[in-house]
Parts: structure tokens; sequence; C-alpha cells
């Protein structure tokens, strides 16, 4: 159950990066600011921590370690990997969207 869940936990990270670079940032890198400490970087957010980022990815890891823990949705764990990403990407989507 812990290598489980530790791979449940891939799914929602995959879907924060996919849903930020294609939905959000529509492909564009600044790589001068991806490794920038300065706080007007591009990459900066609060303190270093992007909240919509952490509420999205701790939102999509419950639904996603959901189906190995809870024995009524055993059925789905499985899925579990991809149905976190969605739930992620979702939820990240409409948090960070402008």
């Amino acid at each position: 159950s812990f290598i489980d869940t530790l791979g449940a936990f891939f799914g929602p990270l995959f879907g924060l990066i996919i849903s930020d670079f294609y939905f959000i940032q529509k492909g564009n890198l600044n790589n001068k600011d991806i490794y920038s400490l300065e706080n007007n970087g591009l990459y900066y957010y609060s303190s270093g921590w992007h909240i919509k980022g952490v509420y999205s990815l701790i939102l999509g890891f419950i639904f996603s370690a959901s189906t190995i823990w809870n024995s009524s949705l055993m059925f789905l764990q499985s899925f579990s990997w991809i149905i976190g990403a969605f739930v992620t990407a979702f939820v990240y989507y409409l948090l960070a969207k402008e």
C-alpha cells in the first residue's frame, strides 16, 4: 500500500505540470526566470510557494489516494494515477486561469 500511495502522488504532480505548461503558460517558458531567486521573477509566486498549485496538488492527491485506502473505491485503484492527474489539472486550471 505504501508503494501504491507513493505512486499515486505522481499522477497529480503530472497533472499540475501539464496543466500549467499547456493551458496556463500556453507553452511559453522564460528560461532566465526558471532558476531566479528574484522577487520580481515570473515564477517566484508567494515567497517561493505557488499556493494555487499546492492546493490543487493536495486535492488531487486526496482523490488519488482515496482509491487506494478506501475499501469501497478499491475497484478504481488501477486508475488512481490518472484520476489524480485529471482532478489536479482541472482544479489548477480553474484556480490559475486569468
